[in-house]
């Protein structure tokens, strides 16, 4: 009988793929691949996230609760909140004490799970995990007075869908804003949360009136006696007394004494100087989205330092990073405050102009218009300043390809040409008719790759496509039929980014028994190569933080790191990709070994390989020399299959990725496995379930030597 022959799989490049019978795939090609992938030719399990953030609601008013009551004795307190989850660092204690003085206790902002007192002289301290409830409070100096409560107030964390998280940029600033259902909310480094953007807001006309307010000023209604501290005025039209309308946002609590309703005077609360009118009731600024409304992502469009929000339900509104206000569009009065769109699908700017796509005016849908503001001016519209596309499809979903607006239509792809003329300066022109997008938010660009191109890419009704402005191309060849694997109905929910590090175009989508995102489908845009990942999610992001990470940030055990404190990952100013979860989560993923504490689980499964299949032969199995990073701390499994069983394995094996030899200066180590087993075909599933063991396996040598017949 011959000896047996090497074969080797290294420079792995096709990744997952379906588009042939195990058997037929190519040698470097995998069955599955699920929580790994192919990485510049090397097999990679995928890293973990951490919860990033706490999002939650600050605008309303705060929780009460008694946490105890004083004896005048007692210094020591425990006990576990009434209401969860709690936002971390969003608390205040106050009890009175033996000498009448109020000590107040609240969080540290180095760690918000230790409370600190605010006493001149041996101040209280106390713990609190804001996930469980569960607090303690020490009393060092005096204790709390006989019969006085010791009380709390905080606010809760939400818990709805997170249904965006775009950047808002100002000055040159990157900031991260998050959504759910109801409440906008902006990401404080100092703090760790998401707080509340939403404020108490009164629409005001200023005409022929003496004063303007600034912040901290207090205004009162003069007929309901309401007052409240300005924080933030928005001039809408007019620059300076007296033809100025706008709006005023209250600092959060401040409102006292009634609402400031429609046709009220408003006026300086010390000086009685007259403001204005209210053009309408004060409300506190919400968006209104329900379980009923759960593929109303939000579309945000950054301009001149002012973000634009539109979720396809509510009006558009605007932030300056001080005030969330709604977005007048008045078709009748060019510059006016009346409401003529009352929504639109998406929002870009080309050539000076914003322009909205999938526009509802007055009650009407025209589902595929493009309309257009004023050159460098978007509180100023013409009624006149549209264009529909001619056909009965309807706008889903769109992107940029260099300075081209694309828009992807159900069952159709369009772009919008600039022609040059000022009174008409857009048109919509047809690129291609064969396959439209699904998704409104699961359109995403592929930057170029070696050829250079750029595509923006979707999930469509049955594959995934993409279009480089000129045609529409499938770009799922290598797993043809994994879009109608997937829950058809609920293909309007995936979501996809960009995760530029890892050189990958990150797709959330719905398995077919899931009625949201429960996978990430991964696509190599470089090498073209596919993977998943098992993780749930509702909506994808990217923020690059603006410090590096320090030691105090670390909340893993340092043991389950897998990086190193000078990785460039941990660096200020790199990019980083987020997620939001059906529960209010937010979570920064490609981070350390574990799924927020939790172990990660992987397996890749091969091709079925037999390199004298075509001769008729089977094949004898020798042995299988695995070329690994070498770490003590890296392991993983083998279970071997042969022929079409993938049930019972004929053989498991446990490898370890430590120096053997006793060598220290090798990054690589070869690990053998003995098999000696003959079959028509062999497969390995190659798996861990651990957490901090990120295996990275760069070739698998096969030794094969030629069986009996195949029968």
């Amino acid at each position: 009988m011959p000896g047996y022959q090497a074969f080797s799989i290294h420079d792995l490049a096709s990744g997952f793929r379906t588009n042939r019978d195990p058997w037929l795939l190519p040698k470097d090609a995998f069955e599955e691949m699920q929580d790994c992938y192919l990485r510049r030719g090397v097999l990679e399990k995928r890293r973990g996230f951490r919860d990033f953030g706490t999002f939650g609601t600050q605008i309303g008013p705060r929780i009460a609760e008694t946490l105890a009551t004083g004896d005048g004795t007692d210094k020591t307190f425990n006990g576990t909140l009434g209401t969860l989850t709690v936002i971390p660092g969003n608390i205040s204690i106050t009890a009175t004490m033996t000498d009448d003085s109020v000590e107040t206790i609240t969080a540290t902002v180095a760690d918000p799970t230790i409370l600190a007192g605010n006493a001149s002289s041996d101040p209280a301290a106390g713990t609190i995990n804001y996930t469980t409830g569960v607090w303690t409070l020490t009393y060092d100096g005096l204790a709390p007075k006989t019969g006085e409560d010791i009380d709390a107030v905080y606010h809760q964390a939400e818990t709805d869908p997170i249904m965006g998280l775009p950047n808002y940029f100002n000055s040159g600033t990157d900031n991260l804003l998050a959504f759910n259902y109801t409440v906008g909310a902006k990401y404080n480094t100092s703090t760790k949360y998401f707080e509340d953007i939403r404020r108490y807001a009164i629409h005001f006309d200023n005409t022929d009136q003496a004063w303007v307010p600034t912040a901290g000023d207090i205004i009162e209604d003069a007929t309901t006696g309401a007052t409240g501290t300005v924080e933030a005025v928005v001039k809408e039209h007019g620059s300076a007394t007296p033809d100025v309308d706008g709006w005023i946002t209250l600092v959060p609590g401040t409102l006292a004494g009634g609402t400031f309703d429609s046709g009220n005077v408003i006026r300086e609360k010390t000086v009685e100087g007259k403001l204005g009118v209210a053009l309408a009731d004060g409300a506190n600024v919400a968006f209104t989205l329900t379980s009923s409304f759960d593929t109303n992502f939000y579309w945000t469009l950054n301009w001149d330092d002012i973000a634009y929000i539109s979720n396809d339900k509510d009006r558009i509104h605007k932030w300056d990073g001080s005030a969330l206000v709604p977005f007048h569009i008045d078709l009748s009065t060019p510059g006016g405050t009346g409401d003529s769109v009352d929504r639109c699908k998406l929002m870009f700017i080309r050539k000076s102009r914003m322009i909205l796509a999938g526009t509802v005016e007055d009650g009407t849908a025209f589902p595929r218009r493009i309309r257009w503001s004023n050159v460098n001016s978007p509180g100023f519209w013409d009624a006149d300043a549209f264009v529909d596309a001619e056909t009965d499809d309807e706008i889903v979903g769109g992107g940029f390809i260099g300075d081209e607006i694309i828009l992807y239509y159900k069952r159709s792809t369009w772009r919008v040409g600039y022609t040059g003329d000022s009174d008409a300066p857009f048109t919509q022109v047809k690129i291609s008719d064969r396959e439209g997008s699904s998704t409104q938010m699961g359109v995403t660009p592929i930057p170029p790759s070696v050829d250079g191109v750029n595509f923006l890419a979707t999930v469509g009704p049955t594959s995934l496509v993409a279009t480089d402005a000129r045609d529409v191309r499938e770009i799922d060849l290598a797993i043809p039929d994994y879009t109608l694997s997937l829950n058809l109905d609920a293909l309007d929910m995936c979501y996809a980014t960009v995760m530029a590090e890892l050189e990958q175009i990150w797709f959330l989508v719905p398995s077919v028994s899931a009625t949201t995102p429960d996978t990430i489908l991964i696509y190599n845009y470089i090498e073209k190569n596919w993977a998943t990942m098992g993780i749930a999610g509702r909506c994808l992001g990217q923020w690059r933080q603006s410090e590096a990470v320090i030691l105090d940030d670390i909340v893993e055990v340092l043991d389950d790191l897998d990086y190193s404190f000078d990785d460039v990952s941990q660096s200020g100013g790199y990019p980083m990709i987020v997620m939001g979860d059906n529960t209010g989560n937010i979570r920064q993923m490609h981070y350390a070994g574990t799924d927020d504490g939790e172990d990660i689980s992987f397996h890749a499964i091969t091709a079925r390989l037999n390199p004298y299949q075509h001769e008729g032969f089977m094949t004898d199995l020798g042995w299988i020399d695995f070329l690994i990073d070498e770490a003590d701390t890296i392991s993983f499994n083998v279970d071997f299959f042969a022929d079409f069983d993938r049930i019972a394995a004929y053989q498991t094996s446990a490898i370890t990725a430590s120096d053997d030899d006793g060598r220290s200066d090798k990054s690589k180590t070869l690990k053998r496995l003995n098999v000696n087993a003959i079959a028509d075909t062999h497969s390995l599933k190659i798996y861990n379930d651990a957490s901090a063991n990120m295996p990275r396996i760069h070739a698998m040598i096969f030794y094969f030597r030629r069986a009996g017949r195949m029968i």
